[in-house]
């Protein structure tokens, strides 16, 4: 038999002794059920290997949009920092922008902050799905 390789036409049609009648009713009986079983479950490996290279396609894609914007974010930063020495050289009266800037520079970096976690938290699942996927 060939059973091993995956060849599910091999079925015992041949009486054999009473007392094995029912071993072999009950063997062909188990192959009918694999050979319906498998395309089912080729099918559902497929789809799910299909799935989890969109998953990944989605991930990677997500991942260089948050580097891009972790990217000019620390631009912008940079360059709020080079005006925030300007402004503190001003008079007083600029004060207000000094203190408008220095806010926003603040929510910056905490932006920046949570793109780099959520780069890094992408990068672990593409990881583990690059895992899965293998």
């Amino acid at each position: 038999m060939h059973l091993a390789n995956k060849a599910l036409e091999d079925w015992l049609d041949d009486p054999l002794p009473p007392s094995y009648e029912t071993l072999r009713l009950n063997y062909n009986a188990a192959v009918a059920l694999l050979a319906e079983a498998l395309p089912i479950v080729s099918v559902g490996t497929a789809s799910v290997e299909c799935n989890l290279a969109e998953i990944g396609d989605a991930a990677a894609d997500h991942a260089v949009r948050n580097e891009t914007q972790a990217l000019r974010i620390a631009e912008a930063a940079y360059a709020m920092d080079s005006f925030t020495a300007i402004a503190q050289e001003t008079a007083s009266s600029a004060r207000a922008v000094v203190q408008t800037i220095t806010h926003a520079e603040r929510e910056a970096s905490d932006v920046m902050r949570r793109a780099i976690e959520a780069m890094a938290a992408i990068e672990a699942c593409a990881q583990e799905i690059g895992r899965m996927i293998r």
